[in-house]
């Protein structure tokens, strides 16, 4: 009976650890996904999801950019930028920065040719700074409703297995 008992003992411990191990990672996973893309607004960069492949292999479909306000003069050749074009946020790399004309001549690295179209200073948003493979792509789906949902599920499925473990008799 007593050898009963210390199994018992000895699987409730490891429920508790299990439990406990599975909603601190799944609470550490949260927080991995949810800061990259929370700081860098703190820290006064925008952040866009790349969703064409005109800049790959240098910044691949799904991407994060980081994108810093710049003043249009100091952008230099061949860097890359975030514009917008028609209502829609693009990132090509600066192949003229025509300071007279206040335009930009621009070029997606995948692109054969530059854009049809320069870009207006007015249009530009800023430099891209940094950019995070696939984290585009989580933002993007977090930022919707069934994203936050599926947040908030895990944030709550993670509290919930605290809660039992600590009602577990050891």
């Amino acid at each position: 009976m007593k050898s009963n008992k210390k199994i018992n003992k000895k699987l409730q411990k490891s429920l508790v650890v299990i439990a406990r191990l599975l909603a601190s990672l799944v609470l550490v996973g949260v927080l991995l996904t949810l800061i990259p893309l929370s700081v860098p607004r703190l820290l006064g960069y925008e952040t866009y999801n790349v969703v064409s492949g005109s800049m790959e292999p240098e910044i691949p479909v799904g991407s994060l950019l980081l994108v810093k306000p710049i003043d249009p003069y100091e952008v230099q050749e061949g860097d890359i930028i975030a514009y917008y074009s028609n209502a829609v946020v693009v990132s090509h790399r600066v192949v003229t920065n025509n300071t007279f004309d206040g335009r930009f001549v621009t070029k997606g690295d995948a692109n054969a040719d530059e854009d049809l179209k320069d870009v207006d200073y007015t249009e530009l948003i800023g430099i891209v700074e940094h950019h995070y493979a696939f984290l585009g792509a989580a933002g993007a789906y977090i930022s919707t409703s069934s994203g936050k949902l599926f947040i908030a599920e895990l944030i709550i499925c993670s509290m919930l297995l605290f809660i039992v473990s600590d009602k577990i008799k050891i």
